[in-house]
């Protein structure tokens, strides 16, 4: 067991409660140290159901298509994939955590699907490049925003989400980059959401992959150096070192790197949560 020291406990769950505590959670939330990263899992799932080799870019994680008719074909198997997923036993202990706001990196629903099956109340909400965002209710711990910033696939039975908003292949990401940088933001409500908070939890995240280096754009306070000095506890599936962790050292001031499991981390935090009495019940205020 990781020291229990590593980690302000008391200060965490105090945020957590009192709504300064932002969740944000990656494509590899379930991908465990050794394992195959979550998008590389996807490529061989495409690769056996499509019975033909992806154009892959492996630094970044990315498709490439040849033709239109290709990238729909192929991104209509990337939803039927998700839509087989069901939640698991971190999404459902996350779900009881009371965070007022998670954003998930991830296009996936399961995260939504556990706050559904629990019957908690809550906002579900998605990022589509392109397209003015919808505005979003302020996130409260009794009615928590659950925001997938990178798109969702959609909900079979809701219809909610939508295929375009899915980021697979560079041409999607120049779209979404030229979108959320430019005249189409984040909601106000959310942007705000994320200025008042005061701790912040990773889990699930590559820290060299393209939509960390995003993060540390949209987490700034001072966005000319692009730096934040919010305390974040950053879980880590792989170690990192060197000029990376300088990279996130320099403009994340007071990040820590939790080295255990995503599962681990949820566990320990879940108890904590559970000992001081304020796990998420249905219908109760926070």
């Amino acid at each position: 067991m990781p020291d229990d020291k590593e980690i302000d406990w008391k200060s965490l769950l105090n945020e957590i409660e009192r709504s300064k505590c932002v969740l944000i959670i990656g494509p590899d939330l379930l991908t465990r140290k050794g394992e195959p990263s979550f998008q590389q899992q996807l490529k061989a799932y495409l690769e056996e159901k499509l019975e033909r080799k992806m154009p892959y870019y492996s630094e970044d994680e990315f498709f490439s298509f040849e033709t239109t008719r290709q990238k729909r074909t192929t991104y209509n198997e990337i939803e039927e994939y998700f839509q087989e997923k069901k939640p698991e036993s971190i999404h459902k202990k996350l779900s009881e955590i009371p965070f007022h706001l998670i954003l998930n990196l991830s296009p996936d629903l399961r995260m939504w699907d556990a706050f559904k099956e629990k019957d908690f109340s809550h906002k579900f909400a998605f990022y589509k490049k392109g397209v003015n965002p919808e505005p979003v209710e302020p996130p409260t711990g009794s009615v928590p925003l659950l925001y997938n910033l990178l798109g969702a696939v959609e909900d079979k039975e809701s219809k909610v989400g939508d295929i375009d908003s899915l980021i697979f292949s560079y041409d999607d990401l120049f779209k979404y980059l030229s979108s959320i940088l430019g005249s189409k933001d984040l909601p106000n409500e959310l942007r705000t959401a994320l200025q008042e908070a005061n701790h912040l939890v990773f889990l699930g995240i590559q820290y060299e992959k393209w939509y960390s280096k995003l993060l540390r754009w949209m987490l700034a306070i001072d966005k000319e150096k692009a730096t934040t000095d919010k305390p974040i506890e950053a879980s880590l599936r792989v170690n990192i070192a060197g000029e990376l962790e300088h990279f996130y050292k320099e403009h994340f001031k007071e990040i820590k790197f939790v080295e255990r499991e995503a599962d681990t981390f949820v566990d320990q935090l879940y108890g904590k949560c559970k000992e001081a009495g304020i796990l998420r019940v249905s219908g109760k205020e926070w």
